[in-house]
């Protein structure tokens, strides 16, 4: 979803889908390589990494 955005675009993309999600109660199921985004943006215990990913925590 946000591979070749840059960061302000990324961070708006984000922020609406964040509005939206409140908003409507919708879930939202992010597939990324970047765990600091992640990180940022989800529950701590909804962020799974697969072994040998990098892993994070």
């Amino acid at each position: 979803m946000t591979t070749m955005l840059d960061a302000s675009t990324q961070a708006h993309l984000v922020a609406r889908l964040e509005s939206y999600r409140q908003e409507t109660g919708a879930g939202v199921l992010a597939v990324t390589h970047d765990i600091d985004l992640l990180e940022r943006w989800c529950r701590p215990d909804a962020v799974h990494h697969l072994p040998g990913s990098g892993d994070h925590g």
